[in-house]
C-alpha cells in the first residue's frame, strides 16, 4: 500500500509540474494551434490570465502565405478578452468585450485572389466536426487600425481607422479558439470590404445575424476610390 501511495504521489507531482509548464507556455501552445489552422506561421509572443477575468495576448502576427510578397497579413500589439472564466465552461459563452489595439492589416492580390481569401479558406478547412457550443461577443473594438493594400495594379494604398466597434456578434458552433478567430477576422474584413473592394466569399453564414457597427463617423467613407 505504501508503495502504491508513493507511486501515486510521484504521479500527482508530475501532473502538477506538467500543468505548470503547460500554463507557462500557453502562448507557444496557442501559436502552434493557430499555425496549424492557418497553415502559415502565427506567433503569439505573450499570453496572460489575470485574476480580474481578463485574458491578454500581446504581439500577435500572422504571416502571409508563401506566394504573397508582403511578409505579414496581420500584426497587432494587444488583444484583451474580458469575460467571467466560468463562462468558458458553458455551452453558450458570453464574452463582455474584446479590444484589439494597434493593428496593421495587409491585403494583397495574387491572380485575383487576396491573401485573406487564402488564409480564411485554410481556417474554414480546419473545421473538425460540429458543436452546439458557440460564443456571443457583446462588444468587439479595434483601435488604431491601419489597412495597407497592394492592389491588382501593384500600387500601395493605406488608410488608418481610429476606432471600429461592433456589438452582439454570434460565432458559429465549434472549437472556441478557431471560432473566435474566424468571427473577429470575418467581421473586420466584412466591415472594411467596401473600402478595400475585396470579394467576400468566406464566412457568409457568420454574417447573417445583425451586428451593430460604430465607425467614429467614417462608416460610409471609401478613401481608396478617390
Amino acid at each position: 500500500m505504501k508503495r502504491l501511495l508513493g507511486i501515486l504521489s510521484v504521479l500527482l507531482v508530475l501532473v502538477f509540474l506538467i500543468a505548470i509548464v503547460a500554463f507557462a507556455k500557453m502562448e507557444l501552445i496557442l501559436s502552434y494551434m493557430l499555425t496549424d489552422k492557418f497553415k502559415t506561421k502565427v506567433v503569439v509572443e505573450d499570453l496572460t490570465f489575470s485574476p480580474m477575468n481578463q485574458i491578454k495576448a500581446e504581439a500577435i502576427s500572422i504571416r502571409n502565405p508563401e506566394a504573397y510578397s508582403s511578409p505579414y497579413a496581420l500584426q497587432l500589439d494587444t488583444l484583451e478578452i474580458q469575460a467571467d472564466y466560468q463562462n468558458y465552461l458553458k455551452e453558450v459563452i458570453y464574452i463582455d468585450t474584446i479590444e484589439i489595439r494597434n493593428i496593421t492589416l495587409s491585403v494583397e492580390y495574387l491572380n485575383n485572389v487576396t491573401n485573406w481569401e487564402a488564409l480564411m479558406n485554410q481556417l474554414d478547412s480546419s473545421e473538425e466536426g460540429d458543436s452546439n457550443s458557440y460564443a456571443v461577443i457583446r462588444e468587439l473594438t479595434f483601435r488604431n487600425l491601419k489597412i495597407t493594400i497592394i492592389g491588382k495594379d501593384g500600387k500601395l494604398k493605406s488608410q488608418t481607422i481610429p476606432t471600429l466597434t461592433l456589438t452582439n456578434i454570434k460565432t458559429k458552433g465549434g472549437e472556441l479558439t478557431r471560432r473566435l478567430t474566424q468571427a473577429i477576422l470575418t467581421q473586420l474584413i466584412f466591415n472594411i470590404k467596401n473600402m478595400i473592394n475585396i470579394p467576400l466569399k468566406m464566412g457568409q453564414d457568420l454574417l447573417n445575424a445583425p451586428v451593430d457597427t460604430t465607425w467614429d463617423g467614417i462608416k460610409s467613407l471609401n478613401p481608396f476610390n478617390k
